[in-house]
């Protein structure tokens, strides 16, 4: 029965339309596709993996007519994941995924990778459009340390939604207009994104209803950073924090039992705290 098949070998030449292996809980490895030079599979148009925790390998890879989502977040033992060339709109894996290559083709419009501790910069393709930039819409990182977040973000000249976590980034303050990776550029791209909820759902970019990219972790920089900046970043981003000089860094607005702002300041982690009835 197919509960008991691990293995079913390279499928790629035999151009199969319609796979359907969720009984098939022992199989190791999917070859649906390959990327070799001058392959084309235009029959697939259906997929379904299922559930399974033995499942190392699965390849789309150049599957032109295979435009829908896969969902892969049954399968904690994922490895290898290509789906280059294909025409799938978006994937999703198991969290803690063991997954180490995966190749995504730019028809994906929301990149999501979450808790993949073994993807690194290497292994991670990302096709890009003929201008040589991403086409996603939205990207949701969530505890990924190796994946190249910065690339992704500024290179995405469509993105409209964000939702990242675990951020651990040392860097320069730099310029807004830097083409060297610097956190004055990923402010400026971050800035008017709208966010991805747990959920998934999407919410547009709204200043008037608070609504900015979800961004949550540390953000390491040895420059000093303008008040107005730092407080700025604070409103936007509640679960960013600044680490200025070794020190992580807030700007304090309080205020009176009339909601009225009685004093403002910058201060730093560990540092005495000012009496806000004598702040100027």
């Amino acid at each position: 029965s197919a509960d008991r098949i691990s293995s079913i070998g390279d499928l790629s030449d035999f151009h199969i339309g319609l796979c359907n292996f969720a009984s098939a809980t022992k199989l190791k490895e999917i070859i649906l596709g390959s990327e070799r030079e001058g392959y084309e599979n235009t029959h697939l148009r259906n997929f379904r993996a299922g559930s399974s925790t033995v499942l190392k390998e699965v390849n789309l890879s150049n599957c032109t007519s295979l435009a829908m989502e896969i969902n892969l977040s049954g399968c904690p033992n994922l490895q290898i994941f290509k789906a280059g060339g294909s025409a799938i709109t978006g994937v999703s894996f198991a969290r803690n995924a063991r997954l180490h290559t995966c190749v995504i083709p730019n028809s994906v419009s929301v990149l999501s990778l979450l808790d993949l501790q073994y993807l690194t910069k290497e292994k991670l393709v990302v096709e890009p459009d003929s201008d040589g930039k991403y086409t996603f819409t939205g990207i949701r990182l969530e505890n990924c340390p190796s994946v190249p977040f910065y690339d992704l973000i500024i290179n995405s000249k469509n993105l409209r939604y964000l939702r990242l976590r675990g951020l651990d980034w040392h860097t320069t303050l730099g310029a807004a207009d830097s083409s060297e990776p610097c956190f004055m550029a990923f402010y400026e791209k971050i800035k008017t994104l709208g966010r991805i909820n747990e959920d998934n759902t999407q919410e547009n970019y709204s200043e008037e209803n608070n609504i900015y990219a979800h961004i949550a972790g540390k953000i390491y920089l040895e420059e000093e950073i303008d008040p107005k900046l730092l407080e700025e970043v604070n409103e936007k981003f509640p679960e960013l924090t600044l680490i200025i000089k070794g020190a992580p860094r807030y700007f304090l607005t309080f205020k009176n039992f009339n909601n009225e702002v009685i004093c403002r300041y910058v201060a730093s982690e560990g540092s005495k705290p000012l009496d806000p009835t004598k702040v100027q």
